[in-house]
């Protein structure tokens, strides 16, 4: 399942997807939400109309991502554009 993490699929064309036999992509809600954003999204008509997707979609939110290092210390990535 390719993973369209901003609502883009990097290298291929929604077309190329689809010939290859793929009907379903998965996106994450929480970077859709930062980029391209909610108001482009929906100006679009949709994320399926803004990937030009017609078949299933499947969204899942992970709004951080934390881990340790190799030295024990965490690590956390949480990208937020909030002013």
């Amino acid at each position: 399942m390719p993973v369209a993490t901003q609502a883009a699929l990097k290298g291929l064309t929604p077309l190329q997807v689809e010939q290859l036999g793929i009907s379903l992509i998965l996106n994450n809600t929480y970077h859709l939400g930062l980029r391209p954003g909610i108001e482009i999204l929906e100006q679009a008509g949709g994320a399926h109309a803004f990937q030009g997707w017609r078949k299933n979609l499947l969204t899942v939110h992970v709004p951080s991502i934390s881990y340790p290092l190799e030295d024990g210390q965490p690590f956390s990535y949480d990208r937020n554009t909030t002013p």
